[in-house]
């Protein structure tokens, strides 16, 4: 059993293969050659259904389907209950290229005077995002902006907003 598999979906590292046949399969008479197979046709099913955002009925629903047994059925429709949030955002976190922002905090400074700032009486917008890459890594990065720079980021979003409303109506 692959138990590494339900860790990358479930995200519990003390899912291993010995548990899962302990655990979900002890009174089973399945051999292990057919709880692998279930596992793996599970697996899909899980991803299925994080994909399509199913209820607890629509995975029970596909799960009769397997050759599970009803309360196998009902195991992972509890687990899914318990924890479809978490899977859910797992999966999606796996499946990006890219960080992700969490978190955004800014503020306006205006200095009042300086040798070395070009920007007095200016005010500056300073940024801090937080990110975290597909890894959980997360990191800060901070910035200013001045006001120019600042309305060309709203005018690029407001183009990027654009585009995104115009691809929805089309669908």
């Amino acid at each position: 059993v692959h138990g590494d598999r339900f860790n990358r979906i479930i995200e519990q590292a003390d899912i291993t293969p010995e548990f899962l046949k302990t655990q979900i399969f002890a009174q089973s008479s399945m051999q292990d050659d057919k709880i692998q197979e279930l596992c793996d046709e599970i697996e899909k099913i899980l991803t299925s259904a994080v994909y399509n955002n199913w209820d607890p009925q629509q995975l029970v629903s596909h799960l009769s389907q397997l050759s599970a047994s009803n309360d196998h059925c009902e195991a992972f429709a509890k687990v899914w209950r318990n924890e479809q949030p978490k899977i859910h955002d797992r999966l999606v976190l796996q499946s990006g290229w890219c960080s992700r922002l969490i978190d955004c905090s800014w503020r306006i400074n205006v200095t009042q005077s300086s040798k070395l700032h070009q920007y007095v009486n200016q005010p500056m917008a300073l940024l801090q995002l937080n990110t975290q890459d597909t890894m959980g890594a997360k990191k800060l990065v901070q910035f200013e902006m001045s006001r120019d720079s600042v309305q060309d980021v709203l005018s690029q979003l407001k183009h990027i907003q654009q585009q995104i409303d115009r691809h929805s109506s089309s669908q």
